[in-house]
């Protein structure tokens, strides 16, 4: 124990009250008053009151030591109604633990939940969670940790040097001879080529079973592959990619009316369909202003291969050049439009003509390429009012407008109303705020006969897409395009008009009539739809459950419906809206958790059989919680109706404690009789 003062007054003020003592001390002797002895008294209480004199002495204790109590509440415990189980074993631990003094509880959650709202992969990390704990706790206090689980743990390898020494202790729940099947697979991707097919491995899971069971494969809502497998053997399976963007695969299996849960007989795959190289080739007619805004937006794009040609001397061109002289190659017209033309995507012609260079038989093959399927945009200028005009070959068959004149003079191309709602030209205007667009001076005076108008100038058609069976096309029915990025005063968002164009044209899903997106944000999903027709409509949703709502699908008059409600279910969804129907997924496709659900201690086995240094037991609770009991030695921590929690008792920190020299209430009171004792004196 040690003394130190702890004034009550600044030294200063203390000094000075002295020395004013002094001098009344003084002045006591000088004029020889009575009972100074009594008043230095008071005086010399009062210092020794105002030094304040206090006792340090040293406290030491110890740290209550901790618990850990976790609890796995993910996917293979709620799907297999062991969740009650869980909660009355949490509840039993909970009390059994009351009477051991000296410790502290502390309680994890393993809830992987939040992983599936957030499209993350769900599997079960409970070791992960309980390390992040231990950075906010001093694990030497850690008396134990107790799990309650199924065994199902798919972190095992994060118990690493910080959990030695502490005991844990595996309560499982289930039974060991539970029955189930489940969906297993390898290798499916995130994105396939589209037109491609996809390779990969298939199993049915499902232990002592040996008769084949029938699988199901649904893609897009159709069923591709229906076939009974062997289970517990990798099967290859292919299946085709046939679009661009989202392509759902479902796979289903029959149930077993012993299993534990049928979550797992059927699994949602999103494959994301991408080309490859979308090969466009270029053929112009002549050189012109706008080649250059073709050649930069069509090269600028990762996804486009560009074949680029120009006829500059057609074969009619008579001059005494010799040939041997030209600087030019032959234009490949066969290989390119016999064989190949199937390998394009798209077919851009720009002011093309017909200039003997691609004859009859290859101009019927263009035909045929647009109605199974590719694209043809066609660029026109005055010569497509010509002798030589494309409106002249077989391709008229297929050309939405027919020309009737070309004039010159300035206009401002416009939106139709139609062109205000396609996802070609709706955001034109939102791409470009700077100002009004500017000026083109020249067209094709049109008659449309078939497609639709988006663009117009001076109400005629002046941009017309048209769908023909499987192809596309469009005409742009000016040359004057490259207007909007050479001149200064006539700025247009022309690289967006013609970048929308091209992707429309190459099946872009974002650019399609009816393309739906979906976005999820906690339990609120929104749904933004694509549509051509005004005005709100009610949309009917269908959930994972069966359970149907209506949806308010309001226009937002920029050629989308957008809806929301709020809904925690995860798994397929359905909207059908008019004529539309369309499948949705929310939530994680692979879901790890769900593929093995039966309660097991293999897991728990081979990873302590390989680290045996870790402090461990497992316990089948099936009704009969174990008692939980302090022990002292680290070489028995359970046994068969029993689980020890290892005593540790760390010291705290050394506290000193302050404690008054004298106490106030004896000290007090002696002041005050001193000042009777003076007084009476005095007054006597």
């Amino acid at each position: 124990m040690v003394a130190n003062l702890y004034l009550l007054l600044p030294y200063q003020i203390l000094i000075l009250f002295i020395l004013v003592f002094l001098l009344l001390l003084v002045a006591y002797f000088y004029f020889s008053l009575k009972d100074i002895l009594f008043r230095i008294s008071i005086f010399l209480f009062l210092i020794f009151l105002l030094l304040n004199p206090m006792i340090n002495s040293i406290q030491k204790s110890k740290y209550d030591d901790l618990l850990i109590l976790v609890s796995d509440k993910t996917k293979s415990i709620t799907q297999t109604n062991k969740l009650k189980y869980l909660l009355d074993s949490k509840k039993n631990i909970k009390s059994k633990i009351k009477n051991i003094e000296e410790l502290q509880l502390l309680e994890i959650e393993i809830d992987n939940l939040n992983n599936e709202n957030n499209n993350r992969e769900t599997d079960t990390k409970i070791f992960s969670q309980i390390k992040k704990n231990l950075q906010k706790i001093d694990k030497k206090r850690i008396a134990g940790i107790i799990i309650i689980t199924d065994g199902i743990i798919h972190d095992l390898e994060k118990i690493d040097s910080d959990f030695l020494n502490i005991p844990i202790h595996f309560l499982l729940l289930g039974n060991k001879n539970e029955r189930d099947r489940s969906i297993l697979t390898e290798n499916i991707p995130e994105y396939a080529l589209v037109g491609k097919k996809i390779n990969f491995l298939f199993n049915i899971k499902d232990d002592n079973f040996s008769d084949q069971i029938k699988a199901s494969f649904v893609l897009d809502g159709q069923e591709v592959l229906n076939k009974s497998f062997l289970p517990n053997m990798n099967h290859n399976i292919t299946l085709p990619i046939s679009h661009a963007g989202t392509n759902l695969l479902e796979i289903r299996i029959n149930n077993h009316e012993d299993e534990i849960t049928f979550a797992n007989n059927y699994k949602v795959f999103k494959i994301n369909g991408i080309h490859e190289k979308l090969r466009v080739m270029l053929i112009s007619g002549e050189p012109n202003m706008g080649l250059r805004n073709w050649r930069n937006i069509l090269n600028s794009d990762p996804s486009i291969e560009l074949l680029h040609f120009t006829i500059l001397r057609p074969p009619s061109k008579r001059d005494l050049t010799p040939v041997k002289e030209l600087a030019l190659i032959p234009f490949p017209a066969k290989e390119l439009f016999s064989a190949d033309i199937s390998k394009f995507s798209l077919i851009i012609l720009d002011q093309y003509t017909l200039q003997g260079i691609l004859p009859k038989k290859y101009l019927d093959n263009i035909v045929n390429y647009v109605v199974e399927g590719g694209a043809i945009l066609n660029i026109t200028g005055p010569e497509h009012l010509s002798e030589k005009s494309l409106i002249k070959s077989p391709l008229a068959n297929i050309l939405p407008t027919r020309p009737e004149k070309f004039l010159e003079e300035p206009f401002l191309p416009t939106l139709t109303n139609l062109g205000k709602r396609h996802p070609i030209t709706n955001s034109l205007k939102q791409s470009y705020l700077e100002k009004d667009w500017g000026k083109w001076f020249s067209f094709v005076v049109s008659r449309k006969v078939s497609g639709e108008t988006l663009l117009e100038a001076n109400n005629y058609p002046l941009l017309v897409i048209s769908e023909v069976l499987k192809g596309r096309v469009v005409q742009i029915l000016s040359d004057q395009s490259w207007i909007w990025k050479k001149d200064l005063d006539n700025k247009g968002p022309i690289v967006k008009l013609l970048r929308n164009t091209v992707h429309w044209l190459l099946k872009t899903p974002e650019l399609q009539e009816n393309y739906l997106k979906v976005k999820k944000n906690n339990n609120t999903i929104t749904l933004v739809l694509n549509t051509l027709t005004e005005g709100s409509e009610t949309a009917v949703i269908t959930f994972p459950s069966n359970k149907t709502i209506p949806v308010n699908m309001k226009d937002n008059k920029n050629g989308s419906l957008i809806g929301k409600f709020k809904s925690l279910e995860l798994g397929k969804y359905n909207i059908k809206l008019n004529n539309l129907e369309k499948d949705f997924y929310i939530g994680i496709t692979n879901n790890k958790e769900i593929e093995e659900v039966k309660s097991s201690e293999k897991l728990i086995n081979t990873f302590f059989k390989r680290n045996d240094q870790f402090l461990h037991s497992k316990t089948w609770i099936e009704g009969n919680m174990p008692k939980i009991i302090k022990v002292y030695n680290k070489n028995n921590i359970s046994g068969k109706n029993w689980i020890g929690l290892l005593e540790k008792r760390i010291q705290r920190n050394d506290t000193i404690v302050k404690k008054e020299f004298l106490n106030w209430i004896i000290t007090m009171p002696l002041l005050l009789i001193l000042l009777f004792v003076c007084w009476f004196r005095e007054v006597k």
